[in-house]
């Protein structure tokens, strides 16, 4: 502090008439502090100098806004699981799964191009909420809890892909109806399994509605014949032992 008093030392000590900046240590000058006047305006003392100094780092800190903490936990899993997907021939591959709250639909979409290449960008109910960058850390509004969720979808596809089909009625990676029985079991359809490495076991049992209009005009055909079958029977029989013994062999 040698230089604060060669320089200010045989200034005039006053009042303040207004506030200003401390030309030795550029802080705060208040309006009515005694300070030591030059041709320019000083605090009083290297001391007042200081205790300045260490009042405005103090208000700094106060009203700085926190940086948002990023997860810790390392999204590695979830990317590299989508990105095999592309490897395996999709252009553009998307995974859907329910969030945290189990009911509202995360999209998670492999980016091609743009500033994070490489990267899966994360979309709330069809709102871009953060990234996935290829070294598994996020960037934007992916909390701790959302990552955690996204480590366990990671772990288990299969079973996010199921939670998402018996809610949403769609596909999880291609969002299309799920028809095949099967498919609605498991919660994706083989080609969807075969392009995401997941295993798929159908039944091969077509549920009602994937019919089509000729299948069903054959079954009902069949039920018809089967129908009128029964009816022969029955009369047959009426005309051998009686209508009340038919009736009652009828009951059996």
């Amino acid at each position: 502090m040698a230089y604060y008093y060669a320089a200010n030392s045989n200034g005039k000590v006053m009042q303040a008439r207004y506030a200003g900046i401390c030309a030795s240590c550029r802080s705060a000058v208040a309006a009515g502090e005694t300070i030591r006047y030059n041709g320019q305006v000083h605090h009083l003392t290297a001391e007042h100098c200081i205790a300045a100094q260490a009042a405005a780092k103090k208000a700094a800190a106060v009203t700085e806004t926190p940086k948002p903490t990023q997860p810790v936990a390392d999204l590695t899993g979830i990317r590299n699981f989508i990105a095999a997907a592309k490897e395996r021939g999709l252009k553009f591959p998307k995974l859907r799964v329910l969030d945290v709250d189990g009911r509202t639909e995360l999209t998670l979409g492999l980016t091609s191009i743009g500033y994070n290449p490489g990267s899966v960008s994360v979309l709330r109910a069809g709102t871009y909420i953060g990234l996935i960058r290829p070294d598994g850390s996020a960037k934007g509004g992916i909390t701790p809890a959302l990552a955690a969720h996204l480590v366990k979808v990671a772990q288990e596809p299969a079973a996010a892909a199921k939670a998402y089909a018996v809610l949403m009625c769609r596909c999880s990676f291609c969002n299309l109806a799920l028809t095949d029985a099967g498919s609605v079991e498991v919660g994706y359809g083989p080609v969807c399994a075969k392009h995401w490495g997941l295993p798929h076991a159908p039944k091969g049992t077509t549920a009602p509605q994937a019919l089509t209009a000729s299948e069903r005009r054959a079954a009902e055909w069949a039920a018809d014949s089967a129908a009128d079958a029964a009816r022969v029977d029955a009369l047959s029989l009426a005309e051998v032992v009686g209508p009340d013994l038919a009736a009652e062999a009828a009951s059996w």
